[in-house]
């Protein structure tokens, strides 16, 4: 199973029916269309965590973190991440 980490501030249900999008909308410049484009895969395969809610507006802050669950996950080698 992929997985791919990112951020929001908005609810997650709005950004998990945007990754739907990309997919029905073939947006080929996005990781998660590209993933469930593929052979034996769909958008109801998708499946949305959220894992923490930070609370600080600094932005350093917030990338900060977003950076360290993306390192935990190691989502850049084993998952839809895409190196900076």
């Amino acid at each position: 199973m992929k997985q791919y980490i990112g951020q929001t501030g908005r609810p997650l249900k709005e950004r998990i029916k945007e990754h739907i999008g990309y997919i029905r909308n073939k947006k080929e410049e996005e990781p998660s269309y590209l993933h469930f484009s593929q052979p034996g895969h769909s958008q109801h395969h998708i499946q949305g965590l959220g894992i923490e809610q930070v609370r600080s507006e600094d932005p350093f802050i917030i990338q900060a973190r977003e950076h360290r669950i993306i390192q935990l996950f190691d989502s850049y080698r084993n998952g839809l991440n895409q190196e900076p």
